[in-house]
């Protein structure tokens, strides 16, 4: 992830071919601002709203119309819309890289951060193997200080219902993951405990989910429709589609279980993040023909 500068868009593919190049979309805003604020003038506000309404689309086609429409309301961005941040739409659009493990970043802020702390320590005269040997004192330190959180989280007694339900779960996670992933996982297990699950069955006349797409959800981060296609392109086949629904908001989303046994959410948590959602944590809870695995949790 990276600002959209000229070096870095020749260099990226040739150092990284297999890696997807996306855009800091602080960046791109800071970008938008100064290309676009002073030509629409007074009506940057609505441009903005409408701008958001297009990026947070569920769907390629979605986004298709939204963009069109925003193009159409502002003449006088329509240039720079089309010709500058249309053609990079799969590198920022949120459709496009919502399923893209990111570690849950959407721009390149602790990069930066880091790269901030690091002047602490270098300068004009620092050599390169200097650098080298604080940066890794650096992250020595912040090992051991993840080492010592997760120590002291595995002693800590939590809530005996969690404990209850999620037994296996915990004790793989304590095991194998760090601080900040058995933190999450156990929000989400908390969380997990206020929804209902229904099967979605294949509709009459279909072998395989692949050949139908009828589970639209509004309240999603990714459309139902584009989450299944983007399984299928991948070679994957869906096993069991379910819906997980909040007990007191009603609001659902669709989880696809495949035969490789992994999962997929529309909330992206999973894809994002490399975490396992409540919806998910859920299922696990109320499916008894469904067991933990690790490879729901990526590497970092």
């Amino acid at each position: 992830m990276s600002d959209r500068h000229g070096t870095l868009l020749l260099v990226i593919p040739i150092v990284l071919p297999l890696t997807d190049h996306l855009f800091c979309l602080s960046h791109l805003l800071s970008n938008i601002d100064q290309n676009l604020r002073r030509a629409i003038g007074g009506r940057w506000a609505e441009f903005m709203a409408e701008f958001w309404k297009a990026y947070r689309a569920v769907s390629p086609e979605m986004f298709t119309e939204r963009w069109e429409a925003l193009v159409a309301s502002f003449p006088e961005a329509a240039a720079y819309l089309t010709n500058e941040l249309w053609p990079c739409r799969e590198r920022w659009a949120w459709t496009f890289v919502a399923h893209k493990f990111t570690v849950g970043s959407r721009t390149n802020g602790r990069v930066e951060s880091e790269n901030r702390v690091s002047k602490n320590w270098s300068g004009a005269k620092t050599s390169l193997y200097q650098l080298y040997a604080a940066t890794n004192k650096r992250t020595d330190g912040q090992s051991l200080k993840d080492m010592c959180t997760v120590r002291d989280s595995s002693r800590q007694k939590h809530p005996s219902q969690i404990e209850t339900v999620f037994p296996g779960p915990l004790s793989v996670i304590r095991k194998h993951v760090g601080s900040f992933g058995l933190q999450i996982c156990f929000r989400e297990m908390e969380s997990s405990l206020y929804y209902a699950v229904e099967a979605l069955q294949i509709p009459a006349g279909f072998r395989y989910w692949r050949m139908t797409n009828t589970y639209e959800n509004d309240t999603a981060h990714i459309g139902s429709k584009w989450l299944l296609r983007l399984v299928v392109n991948q070679g994957l086949r869906v096993t069991m589609v379910l819906r997980v629904s909040h007990l007191g908001t009603g609001k659902a989303h669709i989880l696809a279980f495949t035969d490789n046994q992994t999962y997929v959410c529309d909330c992206t948590m999973g894809l994002s993040l490399g975490l396992p959602c409540r919806h998910y944590f859920h299922v696990l809870s109320s499916t008894g023909n469904l067991r933990f695995h690790l490879s729901v949790i990526n590497r970092r």
